[in-house]
């Protein structure tokens, strides 16, 4: 489930930078992922150079709420609850602006606990 997850994050972050190319010519689009761990957490954030967040990006976690003209606005609904399921969080940020670019993209920031030896989630 939390594969599942990860691979709609990513798709969404190439869907932005992918609009934003057909937006605007000489623009070079990117896609990041970038994975710590520390304090019994793993925190995976895909950043996009893309369109980036509408200002009530908290609505996109509603279902049937979306920004784009094709989609069903289910996705990250259920990557937030598949996260809820893991004892993680899920963020909606702006990502850092990518090398000589002023333009901020999108970052979704993913937490979820560790597994420890015995198969537990840390922290719990």
């Amino acid at each position: 489930m939390v594969s599942q997850a990860f691979t709609n994050l990513v798709k969404n972050a190439r869907e932005s930078v992918t609009a934003k190319l057909a937006a605007e010519d000489g623009f070079s689009g990117q896609v990041r992922v970038v994975v710590t761990s520390e304090d019994g957490t793993v925190t995976i954030r895909i950043q996009d150079n893309g369109v980036g967040f509408p200002p009530q990006r908290a609505r996109l976690f509603e279902p049937y709420v979306t920004n784009r003209d094709s989609g069903t606005g289910l996705g990250l609904s259920i990557v937030k609850k598949i996260v809820e399921e893991h004892d993680g969080r899920l963020e909606l940020l702006d990502a850092p602006a990518f090398e000589s670019n002023k333009h901020h993209g999108a970052e979704v920031k993913m937490t979820l606990p560790t597994i420890n030896a015995e198969g537990q989630r840390n922290g719990s």
